[in-house]
């Protein structure tokens, strides 16, 4: 394995900077003009290896300490802090209806491939539709009503999912939650833009993906062996129930509440 990861970093370039890559092509135009021995090539790149290493170790070591550094900004940042914590158990409670309805559909409604099918068309369309009522409506004043909206109307369909007897039905409510799925996001993301520091937008909409792509997994290590042996309609009511929850807690929570407001003109 030391090897091969070797052999790997002998046909790549990792350059921290331009002048690693300049310093490296330097280097090597040096040694094609000046004729070198089969020996010295082997020391040079050997030597080029080693460079390789100690850049990838610094690269990571950077990553590292912006990353330390943006966790340490969020701490000490309310809005940030809150409306995070918040967001990982929306993408928990939210793992469900993400993951589990096509197995739904297949159990309680048939395997047929139009089904399921028609159930990716209609979220999509619906989520294409978000985006332009949301360009051209722009949501409410305070941006996080507009949010509070989106969680509530996702947590009442959730809900609506695990208790429709009809697919066309069951349809309606998917296109509802693609709806309003970029309610949710766009002001959630102007409100991230206007309350973080510039120097800062990088690592906290870093920390954001980090928590997007790790919170759904780590809820459907619960939610999958669960569903074994629990209807999935059960645990749609149950987290589109606790969806509902989680709104009113965030229409209650006053340090998101005011920093939705609208920025006073001077």
């Amino acid at each position: 394995a030391a090897l091969f990861v070797i052999w790997c970093l002998s046909l790549v370039d990792i350059p921290c900077s331009s002048a690693d890559r300049t310093g490296d092509r330097a280097a090597e135009c040096a040694g094609q003009q000046c004729g070198e021995a089969p020996e010295g090539k082997a020391d040079r790149r050997l030597a080029g290896i080693v460079g390789k290493l100690l850049r990838l170790i610094r690269c990571l070591l950077d990553g590292g300490l912006d990353l330390r550094e943006g966790i340490v900004y969020i701490k000490n940042h309310d809005f940030v802090k809150t409306f995070f914590l918040f967001d990982a158990f929306f993408f928990i409670l939210a793992a469900p209806v993400a993951f589990l309805t096509p197995l739904q559909v297949t159990r309680s409604f048939g395997g047929d491939v139009w089904r399921l099918s028609a159930m990716e068309v209609i979220f999509s369309s619906g989520m294409m539709a978000g985006g332009i009522i949301m360009a051209s409506w722009g949501g409410f004043k305070n941006k996080v009503h507009t949010m509070v909206l989106s969680n509530l109307v996702i947590g009442v369909s959730t809900f609506a999912l695990g208790i429709v007897p009809f697919f066309w039905l069951y349809l309606g409510f998917m296109a509802l939650i693609g709806l309003v799925m970029p309610v949710f996001n766009t002001p959630a993301t102007v409100l991230l833009q206007q309350k973080v520091e510039e120097a800062f937008l990088g690592r906290v909409f870093g920390v954001m993906g980090m928590i997007a792509s790790s919170m759904m997994p780590l809820g459907m290590l619960v939610f999958g062996p669960v569903a074994d042996f629990v209807k999935i309609e059960w645990l749609l009511i149950g987290t589109g129930l606790l969806l509902v929850v989680q709104s009113l807690l965030m229409l209650g929570n006053k340090v998101l509440i005011k920093a939705g407001e609208p920025a006073q003109e001077e």
